[in-house]
């Protein structure tokens, strides 16, 4: 049985996340039963998330051969897809529980950036989400046969991206802990959080090989990806809804 360096990074930032959590509830009085039976929804709605979307978006792959959706150790998530099941998968959970949504996604936010930051480390070690060529002395390079797509980048020096996201989730998460005592309301981390990482992501998403359907063709965003373009949405919404939350509290 062969054991993938992704996997079991990404095993280490969910426990780590979890730990974060519970250590974080216990402070705030939220029973700790609640944070696990939280943190498993959040871990199945975030697998189910992102292969669907990754199904979505290689539909015409699925629809020849509709079994290897099945097929996760092939691979195929998409960590967008990832972090809308996941969000849903937790917004159901604490809507039926009756939590607040705001407390809890704050906690969320502080374990989420945390384990991310450890996690994005798995797929450098596993040759995914990986830059285009570069001349910087920090590039990475793989053998061709160690990256995880079919962009003729192997064996030259890349962008090693994934590092650039594990930094830029572990600098958020310092600038989030920092900020938890003085946060005047409920949300204020989680959308932090989400206003820092889409403005980070976007910046580091210019400097991936994306293929030409990733682009969109349409003015006004032609030139950008699919990937920027989602950043921009969750800025703008998490920017409003922020702004509202924080006139709300007066």
């Amino acid at each position: 049985m062969e054991i993938y360096s992704w996997g079991v990074m990404i095993a280490i930032g969910y426990i780590v996340g979890l730990f974060l959590a519970l250590k974080e509830a216990k402070r705030q009085g939220i029973p700790q039963t609640n944070i696990y039976n939280l943190s498993f929804c959040i871990l199945l709605g975030a697998m189910i998330g992102a292969r669907l979307c990754y199904v979505l978006l290689n539909l015409k792959t699925f629809i020849l051969e509709p079994f290897k959706i099945f097929f996760l150790f092939e691979g195929g998530m998409t960590s967008y897809g990832g972090f809308i099941g996941a969000t849903l998968a937790g917004f159901i959970y604490v809507r039926c529980t009756r939590l607040n949504f705001w407390k809890i996604a704050d906690i969320c936010a502080l374990a989420g950036a945390l384990g991310l930051a450890i996690g994005r480390v798995g797929c450098f070690l596993n040759g995914c989400c990986f830059g285009r060529q570069t001349h910087l002395p920090w590039g990475i390079i793989y053998s061709e046969e160690s990256l995880a797509g079919e962009v003729g980048l192997g064996n030259v020096p890349i962008h090693p991206t994934q590092l650039y996201m594990s930094l830029n989730a572990f600098l958020i998460f310092i600038i989030l802990y920092n900020l938890k005592k003085r946060k005047k309301f409920d949300g204020f981390l989680f959308l932090s959080f989400l206003i820092l990482y889409s403005l980070g992501r976007f910046l580091i998403d210019s400097f991936r090989p994306w293929q030409p359907s990733d682009y969109i063709l349409s003015p006004p965003f032609r030139g950008l990806s699919l990937s920027h373009l989602v950043c921009m949405v969750i800025f703008v919404v998490s920017g409003l809804l922020l702004w509202k939350r924080y006139k709300k509290a007066g």
